[in-house]
């Protein structure tokens, strides 16, 4: 049950971080989102796609804007 709390807190940080208007174009960068929970970057990729984030083409940044 811990890890499910903790997760939660994860993935809403998560969604914070990308929806943040500062972010360049909307992008983060793996390494920013991995920092900014505190996990790994198997864990955090993990979470990334379980709330709906999309990876950019050719590049380690992740997104919540559509297609």
């Amino acid at each position: 049950m811990l890890t499910a709390l903790r997760e939660w807190n994860q993935k809403r940080t998560l969604r914070a971080m990308l929806r943040d208007p500062r972010s360049t174009r909307g992008y983060r960068s793996t390494g920013q989102l991995e920092k900014g929970i505190g996990s790994d970057r198997f864990t955090t990729e993990r979470l990334l796609r379980s709330i709906g984030a999309r990876k950019a083409e050719g590049a380690e940044e992740w997104t919540l804007n559509p297609l």
